[in-house]
């Protein structure tokens, strides 16, 4: 613990899966899993932020249905992409866990990351899991600006 620091439960044992997540979640926090495509768990990293989004059946004004997605979190901190919570490994130590967890990830169409996010967050994640396909998309490092995003339809995507 680095001299003038606080010390908190976390500083005092150490960081691992067997440990658990919750010594990673920022206090007024929640954690919360959600499923990605496999193929972003090696692009996804502990520390990452990242948007949160919902693609779902939209009824439009005229009562048809209609594709549309809409940004439901921004600027969301990723605890940990499967077991991986951030904790410091050698090189070989993290090649045999990412092997380990290649070998079960193999037959899975997602992976899981988990996400602090506050209690009002945790409702509207727990609601577009439930109500639509979830995806996410990964902010540079430092980018922490929220924008407000409108609802994007299908057919302005189609150019109608």
């Amino acid at each position: 613990i680095p001299k003038g620091n606080q010390i908190s439960q976390s500083a005092l044992m150490p960081l691992s899966p067997e440990s658990g997540l919750s010594l990673k979640v920022p206090p007024g926090y929640r954690a919360a899993v959600l499923g990605i495509d496999a193929d972003m768990r090696s692009l996804v990293k502990p520390g990452d932020r990242v948007d949160v989004l919902i693609t779902f059946d939209a009824l439009m004004a005229d009562g048809r249905k209609e594709k549309a997605t809409a940004t439901i979190l921004q600027n969301i901190l990723v605890l940990a992409v499967g077991r991986n919570l951030g904790q410091g490994m050698t090189a070989p130590q993290f090649k045999a866990a990412s092997e380990a967890e290649d070998k079960t990830a193999a037959f899975a169409e997602k992976a899981a990351i988990s996400l602090a996010v506050n209690p009002r967050e945790l409702q509207f994640l727990a609601l577009a899991v439930q109500q639509g396909t979830t995806s996410i998309g990964l902010r540079s490092p430092g980018d922490t600006e929220l924008h407000p995003v409108p609802v994007s339809v299908m057919r302005q995507l189609l150019g109608g």
